[in-house]
């Protein structure tokens, strides 16, 4: 029986996960920098 070279259900889990992670931690950041730099916040519209 011959192996699939690729296993798709795992790749677009992995795929999944990687964009969930990168979000969090874009909010993350964007929370932080709220709160490390108020200044900063007083500018956007």
């Amino acid at each position: 029986r011959v192996k699939k070279a690729f296993a798709f259900d795992k790749m677009f889990a992995v795929i999944i996960l990687i964009s969930a992670i990168s979000l969090l931690l874009m909010w993350a950041v964007e929370r932080l920098q709220k709160k490390c730099m108020p200044w900063e916040n007083s500018n956007r519209d």
